[in-house]
């Protein structure tokens, strides 16, 4: 899944426009990242798909 279809996904699940959706995903995405260890960030990164990786990083 690339990061249009996530966002896509997320839209239709929570009733939200697109860029709402993608704001809110990005929050999310930052929020998690200053729960977790550096380490983790990088091995969840790893697992992403290349486009999704991007939006994580930049997070």
């Amino acid at each position: 899944m690339d990061e249009a279809e996530f966002v896509d996904r997320v839209a239709d699940k929570a009733d939200l426009d697109k860029p709402l959706a993608e704001k809110s995903v990005r929050a999310v995405f930052h929020t998690l990242k200053e729960q977790i260890t550096p380490g983790e960030v990088e091995d969840l990164a790893a697992q992403l798909p290349k486009k999704l990786k991007i939006m994580w990083l930049e997070s």
